[in-house]
């Protein structure tokens, strides 16, 4: 089990209302510490085998693990809020208006006698309003391998969806090589005073054995976060500059597919309760 570190940021969802960010997070393979770091904008890891970087102002995630070196390196966002200020009209986000595109290659071998080599890349996005979570999450993963007299054992090619309370997974491209995945969020209503809370998490996973054999699992070309507001809406971070990824992005053409595969992604939309301290 990873151990997450859990950061929130409040944002206001209302027409010409200000809003602040929260923080992301990247958490990579780290002996001697708990091997997170955070930062209101931007953060980036690397080391030997491995690069992990998150950026809110842009909603740019990437992870990059490559065997013997790394076994895993993950960048996301988590308890990044959302409030819709009481009195105000409810805010409606239409099915696909929330949601992550992640691309990643895969690199395997060489293969020797007793061998095998495997990677992975892990998207997830998450919401829940207490009583009710809603995911998308999506895993993809290849493995090959090699007998000790030589026989290559088939490569294999696996996608796993999972998804809960309308979440969606498409799997747009999955091969032994390339991977192209989109994680989406069904319709939402934000009524006055709900909040809506993000988690988003990006994680490559790789293994090797045999001398020399190596795997490459890469997302450095990145997962991007979109989060299309209502007309009149806008986020902005505390610095005032206006958040790249809340403006209006066009919905993947496999969206028409909804309903297909899903995976397991977290937002929580939740009743705002008065504060007692």
């Amino acid at each position: 089990m990873l151990k997450l570190a859990r950061y929130i940021g409040i944002c206001a969802l209302a027409t010409s209302q200000l809003s602040t960010a929260a923080t992301v997070f990247v958490q990579y393979p780290d002996p001697s510490g708990s091997g997170i770091t955070s930062d209101p904008a931007f953060a980036t890891q690397t080391g030997a085998g491995f690069f992990a970087e998150a950026d809110l102002l842009s909603a740019v995630f990437k992870a990059r693990s490559e065997s013997p070196d790394a076994s895993f390196a993950y960048a996301g966002l988590q308890g990044l809020t959302f409030t819709n200020p009481l009195g105000n009209a409810p805010i409606l986000l239409p099915a696909g208006a929330l949601g992550v595109n992640i691309t990643g290659q895969y690199t395997l071998g060489p293969l020797v006698p007793n061998s095998g080599a495997s990677a992975g890349i892990t998207g997830v996005l998450s919401i829940n309003d207490g009583s009710l979570a809603r995911v998308a999450r999506g895993d993809h993963f290849v493995n090959i391998g090699q007998a000790s007299n030589g026989f290559s054992y088939p490569p294999t090619n696996t996608t796993t969806p999972i998804t809960q309370n309308g979440g969606t997974v498409l799997f747009n491209t999955a091969t032994l090589t390339n991977l192209d995945m989109t994680l989406l969020m069904p319709a939402m209503t934000i009524d006055p005073g709900e909040t809506l809370e993000i988690t988003f998490l990006l994680q490559t996973i790789q293994g090797a054995n045999g001398a020399g054999v190596k795997s490459l699992a890469d997302a450095s070309n990145s997962a991007k976060l979109f989060f299309n507001l209502p007309a009149g809406v806008s986020l902005v971070d505390n610095a005032g500059g206006t958040l790249t990824w809340v403006k209006p992005v066009p919905l993947p053409g496999a969206f028409s597919l909804f309903g297909i595969a899903l995976a397991s992604a977290a937002v929580r939309l939740r009743r705002a309760a008065p504060h007692s301290h």
